[in-house]
């Protein structure tokens, strides 16, 4: 299913698409890694996933295709 189908089908029944945001320690590959499965499927249902992140796997996460934000310490 699309982006645009998963849309159309959440509208149809009534649901809303959400932004989830995330906020991992991304300093640390092993806190980092175990989100992204989840924001997978969260992203597969058709839902806006946003990483909050600073740190030396941030570009892990842009490479699996997120929007990432950063965040200032």
């Amino acid at each position: 299913m699309t982006y645009l189908s998963q849309q159309t089908y959440c509208l149809h029944r009534g649901l809303s698409m959400k932004t989830v945001l995330f906020f991992p320690y991304t300093n640390q590959l092993g806190s980092t890694i175990p989100s992204v499965t989840l924001a997978n499927q969260l992203r597969e249902a058709g839902h806006r996933v946003v990483y909050a992140s600073q740190g030396k796997y941030t570009h892990v996460l842009e490479q699996k295709g997120f929007e990432v934000k950063p965040i200032n310490e």
